[in-house]
């Protein structure tokens, strides 16, 4: 029978990596235990494996002491953070039975620094090895304390014989630490290297407990990426703990805890012709109806994820800002074999950048600012790099960061995601290549994580009035609408109406009606709704003048951009501007080719079309026959009376 106990982490400062079980009441808890070491004592309670609540793919294996019942273990500070652990975080100890003995194990330094430490001290570390440590499992990462405050760091390279499962060492057991001298040409650093690199490469900062693999679906999950202002309205105060190299959506319905892992995420930009591919991190909620934890992020997100659902799909949260809001993603696994460490990076940017640097010996800022952004995770990289600004000082550095293959052992391809750890050494080279200039993505970018009603604040263009510069029309509709009566009784109807697709309203109304108004409240509507419905306005009183061409166009462009972020509806106020009402003695064949493209499209498209007039009598007659007369498409017809104060 599994036994499993549930416990707070505590750090003590004791130079060893064994457990400590303790009973904290109200009268001790306020004691300063780890100031007492004597206190840390009592009967082995035999090897456990200590696993997160929050994220069970971060786990390690200790021997704890101590006695039953506990509330508290204590382990010391350096090995839990390297295991991935903070202090007062919530973990369930289940014990392992496993009595496994090896003949010796193979260690191996983590960092330079390490290599060099540990070269002048080997023999003293294979004689106070065992006094700091009894259980180990492959690939875990273990520091070794050479005086209080100083150690060193391990990663567990092979036990012998081979075993998965955590191993006792004993005084029978031999210790192999492989060093080696920086610079050495020696074969048995290249061979050594070879060995490290092989199982090295493809872990995490946190250690081999967090492998970052997680297993999702057979088939690719399909998401539509959240607006930052419908997330902000969820989530409120904790919006700002939303990690920016994350992705968020919903939990599997059975499972009790977050999921996380690396992800690779396909999707079409506005204007790109072939898919792009990006790494993120995954965090998949729990299920709301399943018991909630501590984390408040995590409920909130599942609270939001469970009110705005779809069929077929699910919204997601786009931590990065990257991804086009409405859009649809292919959110897929990677498998570990496509999951490769960096031992180099280069730090591309411009010449007169790089000379900047250099004169001012920036770039041990500029690395030490690189590295902070590994320290929560791994930056991840695609084999075309990523872009990033780095604060110097008072500036801002925009630089581009590649993966280089130098050292490394696996076979990568174009699909390989890259690690840039903490440990990754920087290289950095002016850009030379054309192809290696800066995006304009990066403006476009920052831009769009921009509440949107900045961009509103944007009157559009005398040039070209028909392209809008807001994202969505119905959010940047605030609440403070003039009333309008009797009017606001047909907008829950029209909200149903209109977020299923193929649904198409005809709104009717003279000046002074409210129509436009009303066209405002209910675009706000459909965009706060459960479907969180994608609006977009065209004024086509603006359009008076165009050509039939120009009017085409726009019309097949913008319902060609509402089709990818479905559900969506397309406004159309003052339609009577654009599809008059003409002589019949006299033909138009440019309008009766606009009435003709665009009833077909009416017909096939599954967005959603809110076309407003003053009266049906204002519009052109062919289209009123084809939509309203021979073939229905319209299914209502709404006409606004003068406005009330009812």
């Amino acid at each position: 029978m599994n036994q499993s106990y549930p416990a707070f982490v505590s750090f003590h400062s004791l130079s060893n990596c064994f457990g400590y079980a303790k009973l904290l009441t109200a009268i001790n808890a306020t004691n300063d235990l780890s100031s007492v070491n004597e206190k840390f004592n009592g009967p082995p309670l035999g090897s456990f494996r200590m696993r997160s609540c929050e994220n069970p793919n971060i786990f390690c294996d200790l021997q704890l002491f101590g006695q039953l019942p506990f509330t508290n273990v204590f382990v010391n500070s350096v090995f839990a953070e390297v295991s991935g652990f903070q202090e007062r975080q919530e973990v369930i100890l289940e014990k392992t039975e496993s009595k496994t003995y090896c003949s010796y194990i193979e260690v191996a330094p983590r960092t330079d620094n390490d290599y060099s430490v540990i070269a002048q001290s080997q023999a003293s570390i294979e004689n106070e090895f065992l006094n700091q440590i009894r259980l180990v499992s492959q690939n875990m990462i273990i520091p070794h304390f050479l005086s209080p405050g100083v150690y060193v760091q391990f990663r567990i390279l092979n036990i012998v014989p081979a075993t998965s499962n955590p191993v006792i060492l004993t005084n029978e057991t031999e210790l192999h630490v492989q060093t080696v001298t920086e610079g050495s040409q020696s074969d048995e650093k290249a061979v050594m290297a070879k060995k490290v690199s092989n199982i090295v490469q493809d872990l995490s900062t946190h250690g081999f407990l967090s492998n970052y693999v997680i297993n999702l679906e057979k088939i690719p999950i399909i998401g539509r990426v959240l607006p930052r202002k419908i997330v902000e309205s969820w989530i409120k105060t904790d919006i700002d703990r939303i990690d920016k190299n994350t992705i968020y959506i919903a939990g599997k319905d059975s499972c009790p805890y977050p999921e996380h892992g690396i992800i690779e995420i396909k999707s079409f930009g506005r204007s790109e012709l072939q898919e792009h591919t990006q790494f993120f991190y995954l965090h998949r909620t729990t299920f709301s109806n399943l018991k909630k934890n501590d984390d408040v992020l995590n409920n909130s997100l599942a609270h939001m994820f469970d009110s705005l659902q779809l069929a077929n799909r699910q919204h997601c949260v786009d931590g990065s800002g990257s991804l086009e809001p409405y859009v649809n993603v292919k959110i897929l696994g990677v498998p570990e074999n496509r999951i490769c460490t960096l031992r180099y990076c280069e730090v591309m940017m411009e010449k007169d950048t790089l000379l900047w640097i250099e004169e001012y010996a920036m770039k041990d800022i500029m690395t030490k600012a690189l590295q902070a952004e590994c320290h929560g995770n791994p930056i991840l990289l695609s084999v075309e790099g990523k872009e990033l600004d780095v604060a110097l000082d008072d500036k801002i550095i925009r630089v581009k960061i590649l993966p280089n293959i130098k050292g490394l052992v696996k076979r990568v391809t174009e699909s390989t995601c890259f690690l840039l750890e903490v440990t990754t050494e920087l290289i950095y080279k002016k850009i030379t290549d054309s192809k290696q200039k800066f995006s304009e993505l990066g403006s476009r970018t920052r831009r769009r994580r921009l509440d949107e009603s900045e961009s509103s604040e944007s009157s559009p263009p005398t040039q070209k009035p028909e392209i809008s510069n807001v994202e969505n029309f119905g959010l940047v509709q605030n609440e403070d609408f003039v009333q309008i009566g009797r009017h606001s009784k047909m907008l829950s109807e029209l909200d149903k109406v209109c977020r299923d697709g193929r649904q198409h309203v005809l709104v009717l109304g003279g000046n002074g009606s409210g129509k436009t108004t009303f066209i405002k409240k209910l675009a706000r509507r459909l965009s706060y709704n459960s479907s969180v419905t994608f609006c977009k306005l065209i004024p086509c009183a603006l359009l008076k003048g165009r050509s039939a061409e120009v009017i085409e166009k726009l019309l097949n462009d913008t319902i060609q951009e509402l089709d990818v972020k479905k559900p969506s509806c397309l406004f159309l106020d003052d339609f009577d501007v654009i599809l008059p009402r003409i002589d019949q003695e006299q033909r138009h064949l440019a309008m009766e080719k606009v009435v003709s493209v665009f009833s077909q499209k009416l017909r096939t498209t599954g967005v959603s079309v809110v076309l407003v007039a003053q009266r049906l009598s204002t519009l052109n007659d062919g289209f009123v026959e084809q939509v309203m007369r021979a073939r229905p498409i319209v299914s209502r017809k709404i006409e606004l009376g003068p406005l009330t104060k009812e």
